[in-house]
């Protein structure tokens, strides 16, 4: 039960991939905190309406000096579904905006356990569940039973809090809310026995070193000009010119 940290190792990385834990918790139509559960919920309940979604938040690391990320995938492992005979279940991630959420005291009322979420007509008694607080979605992803692994592309929402750290305020997994009742997808959490089945997110980077090329292609060296004149130039990049 002992824990150390070891000395920092310093090395240089053209290319990597970073694996990162999440703080996570479910979010139900009450005000209870659910960051100590095994598993997270996504649940719809009553027809058509979300009673439950997944909130996920990660710190970000400090990439390399001109890291570009390639790919960020987040991984959840299905252990749980309905008994219906839907087969498939619709399942978006969205960005939280708005509100900071505080994992071990956010709600379904709440963000962290005082700040009350945008108001919206979500769910069911005027829960908000954090529904008003989300962007639109940055992948969907149609959840069979199949227990295992399921994952979502989420590249452009961790390029953005990469961007603007100060945005990020974590992630919503949705449930499917063009689902009848009672259908859902339950999934382990941080806290999960298993270790092997517990979510995390995968970001894969890469480092430019290579300076683009620029050149004026007009005037020509050596032009007299006066007046006005239009100056033009040409430049090339191995991935691309802004």
């Amino acid at each position: 039960g002992h824990v150390a940290t070891s000395p920092t190792v310093e090395v240089t990385v053209e290319n990597g991939i970073v694996r990162l834990d999440p703080q996570d918790t479910s979010l139900n139509i009450d005000a209870n905190n659910y960051s100590s559960h095994a598993t997270l919920w996504g649940y719809t309940w009553p027809d058509y309406q979300p009673a439950n979604a997944i909130l996920l938040k990660f710190d970000l690391p400090a990439l390399p000096s001109g890291a570009r990320v390639d790919e960020a995938t987040l991984h959840l492992a299905l252990v749980q579904s309905d008994t219906s005979a839907d087969a498939s279940y619709t399942m978006t991630a969205h960005k939280i905006v708005g509100k900071s959420p505080i994992i071990s005291r956010a709600t379904g009322y709440t963000a962290d356990g005082q700040n009350a979420r945008t108001p919206n007509g979500c769910c069911s008694n005027g829960v908000p569940l954090a529904q008003g607080d989300l962007s639109p979605a940055y992948d969907t992803r149609v959840v069979d039973k199949t227990v295992g692994v399921k994952t979502w592309t989420i590249t452009a929402m961790v390029q953005d809090w990469l961007t603007d750290p100060s945005s990020n305020a974590g992630m919503v997994i949705n449930p499917d809310v063009s689902a009848p009742r009672d259908r859902f997808r339950f999934f382990a959490s941080v806290d999960h026995a298993d270790v092997g089945l517990r979510p995390f997110l995968q970001i894969k980077y890469s480092i430019d070193n290579i300076p683009p090329t620029v050149a004026v292609s007009a005037p020509l060296t050596g032009t007299t000009v006066s007046g006005t004149v239009n100056v033009a130039a040409v430049a090339a990049d191995n991935t691309g010119v802004a």
